[in-house]
């Protein structure tokens, strides 16, 4: 190995560049591989600097793999830059909720020159479940975890004692028509679903923003959640004395209309789910009969060979997960099932008389979903075609009369049924398509974006909110990654610029962000130093050592925070380099009563605090952060919030000098506020996760009794 490094340093790397770039037959990613790897040996591993391309290669085989990358790095199979190196390049991307700004502009630079067809795009939205969990963040010296609508959040009625916590996350994702880009703009933290009204003006928000940055929005997708139909209402989506109400003007544009559309595969659980519910639903005027599917399970699985191989118990009497699972509901509403009861009646078995409506209903059904579900070129809609036949006629079948599906179902099915018609139309004769495929207008994309955060867990457990939030940064930008490394560029030349350019935005969102918080610190300091000032000397000293040298017993939580003191001394070399500053916070030979809780736990070690630190922060700081902590108004202005309620401290005895003793003080009670939120999270987080395995246990022995 040392031999082959001096050969290398004896070549130089622009002759072994130009003979890897003159061989056409490695593909240009592995030429990227062998170069850096190259370099590595070359610089045997020390201050490497890596080309822009290959760092947004690091980045999307992290983002893809976290264990991969890991292992990929610890076998040193390619040299690829330590995380926190990768981490660096993604801060200028703030972790918080709300729209996206960075992605906003990347779409802008995709779409600034494409054409209409390949700018049409349908907007779709979903809530997920997440654990309710606070943290705080040390660096904004704000909390996290709490209900976040951003821009909205002035809209939200909440009530006074309603929990604060979020247990879901909003997300937004753009998914285009012509094409298999998709891409999360937006996400808000909730507690429950979103309210309508407020979703009304985020979608009206979403398409404004898109059609800015050269987007056509021609459509909105969702599931059937009852708030989702109150944003509906709010926009005047529906069915009004017999009329379908489809679609929107769109509001950046009025010359063309912005079409709603329900899952499709969640109407088709509705229907299973209503259908298993009544065991008998109207249909044309006969009757389905859900018994039926029971006896073709019951007579079919008599036999290792089967006429209906796929039908299962849970298919016929599925449980509450299996009730979500759309596999299911698509199997049992399917032309095999369809043709095994009509091979049964026709060998003449009795439980199968009268079948012939279950059967029809069956095909019709599965017909409807093939035609809604279509992904390949032969899948396709047109005006006029097998399946766009099949969609308009089931569209004119529905009666009033029918059962099979809830009300509001029924008024999903037509409003969506309807826009599929209209779009097909609507793209194909004025956009010029083609073809248009349906598949594209459901939430599959959605859910299995929730699916990959879920897994990033490593359990497919749900994350908490702030573990989401960074998940969502970090999905989100793969998307503009992948798309300057893998797009469409002329020559080497424009690929190299483009990567170049997209990797000194990110440098310089970074620093951006870096000088927002920075100056939002100075701002928090300024505040806390016109609280500050240094009194007598000899009169406060007194009055301290005359209280800590009573002989009577401390309180216990004045004794616990003694000893937290005492902690915050030990860390003071980090705030300050001055020895007597650090000094000045240190007791070396202590005797007061408070120092009871620190001795016994000492054994040798600990580090006892000085009675001008304990003055600070227990009598200072400590009662008015602790009435703060009880009842957090404002999570996002907790420290300001904090700091306009603090009296006027003293800071005698802290520091070698006035100028020292701001600056170090200052740091002080950060960090101490650092601490004890870290303490109030982790405790608050503990006890509502308790309350809430209480109650899920009492509602089982519920269920149970």
């Amino acid at each position: 190995m040392a031999k082959l490094q001096d050969q290398l340093q004896k070549s130089s790397m622009k002759t072994l560049e130009e003979a890897i770039q003159a061989e056409d037959s490695i593909p240009s990613q592995m030429k990227l591989t062998i170069l850096t790897s190259l370099k590595y040996a070359k610089s045997k591993g020390k201050g490497m600097r890596y080309d822009s391309d290959w760092l947004l290669q690091a980045l999307l085989i992290k983002i893809r793999s976290p264990k991969g990358y890991r292992q990929l790095r610890a076998d040193e199979v390619i040299p690829l830059p330590h995380p926190n190196h990768l981490t660096q390049y993604l801060r200028g991307i703030p972790c918080q909720f709300g729209f996206n700004d960075f992605i906003f502009a990347e779409l802008e630079k995709q779409f600034r020159d494409k054409l209409g067809r390949d700018c049409q795009i349908v907007l779709v939205f979903d809530e997920v479940k997440v654990q309710e969990a606070i943290t705080f963040d040390k660096s904004t010296l704000k909390f996290q975890g709490f209900i976040d609508y951003a821009e909205f959040t002035g809209d939200l009625k909440v009530k006074p004692n309603a929990p604060k916590e979020a247990d879901h996350c909003l997300v937004f994702m753009i998914q285009s028509l012509n094409s298999k880009m998709t891409q999360p703009i937006a996400s808000f933290a909730t507690r429950g679903a979103a309210p309508g009204g407020i979703l009304a003006k985020m979608i009206v928000s979403c398409i404004t923003r898109l059609e800015n940055v050269n987007l056509q929005v021609v459509g909105v997708v969702c599931d059937g959640a009852a708030t989702n139909k109150s944003a509906w209402k709010e926009l005047g989506i529906g069915v009004k004395d017999g009329a379908v109400i489809n679609k929107i003007t769109n509001p950046a544009d009025e010359s063309r209309n912005v079409f709603f559309f329900t899952d499709v595969p969640h109407v088709l659980k509705c229907i299973r789910n209503n259908l298993l519910k009544k065991e008998i639903a109207m249909y044309k005027g006969g009757i389905v009969n859900w018994a039926f599917y029971k006896a073709l399970y019951d007579v079919d699985s008599q036999s290792d060979i089967r006429a209906a191989p796929k039908l299962t118990l849970q298919h016929v009497n599925p449980g509450p997960f299996q009730k979500m699972v759309v596999s299911h509901a698509a199997q049992i509403f399917s032309n095999s099932v369809a043709s095994a009861l009509k091979f049964y009646r026709e060998c003449g078995n009795p439980f199968f008389k009268g079948s012939e409506l279950t059967e029809e209903f069956t095909r019709t059904i599965n017909d409807l979903f093939d035609a809604c579900n279509g992904r390949r070129i032969g899948q396709g809609l047109k005006p006029g075609s097998d399946k766009f036949k099949v969609i308009s006629d089931f569209l004119k079948s529905i009666s009033d009369e029918d059962t099979y599906a809830a009300e509001v179902t029924f008024v999903s099915l037509r409003v969506t049924l309807t826009s599929i018609i209209e779009i097909t139309v609507y793209l194909c004769d004025v956009v010029g398509y083609e073809y248009v495929l349906p598949g594209k207008l459901n939430q599959d994309k959605l859910e299995r974006f929730f699916g990959l955060i879920r897994s990033y867990g490593g359990d497919d457990s749900h994350p908490t909110v702030t573990s989401f939030a960074h998940l969502f940064r970090l999905l989100t930008i793969y998307s503009p990654t992948d798309k300057i490394i893998h797009g469409n560029v002329k020559t080497d030349n424009e690929s190299s610029l483009a990567v170049t350019a997209y990797v000194d935005a990110l440098k310089s969102l970074r620093k951006s962000v870096i000088a927002k918080n920075k100056d939002s610190r100075e701002l928090l300091e300024e505040t806390l130093l016109s609280k500050l000032f240094c009194g007598e000397a000899d009169q406060n000293v007194l009055q301290v050592v005359l209280h800590d040298h009573s002989y009577c017993l401390p309180s216990p939580l004045r004794s616990i925070t003694y000893k937290l003191c005492g902690f915050v001394a030990f860390k003071a070399k980090s705030f300050s380099k001055c020895h007597s500053c650090v000094e000045s916070l240190v007791d070396r030979n202590p005797s007061t009563s408070d120092m009871l809780f620190t001795k016994l736990k000492d054994c040798g070690r600990l580090t006892y605090p000085s009675l001008a630190l304990v003055r600070l922060l227990c009598d200072d700081i400590e009662p008015v952060l602790d009435k703060k902590l009880i009842t957090i108004d404002d999570p996002m202005l907790f420290v300001q919030s904090f700091l306009a309620e603090l009296d006027n401290v003293n800071i005698v005895g802290i520091g070698c000098s006035v100028d020292h003793s701001s600056k170090l003080v200052v740091s002080i009670v950060f960090y101490y506020v650092t601490i004890r939120a870290w303490f109030f999270t982790k405790n608050k987080n503990k006890e509502d996760l308790r309350g809430r395995l209480a109650k899920k246990n009492k509602m089982k022995m519920a269920k149970t009794t």
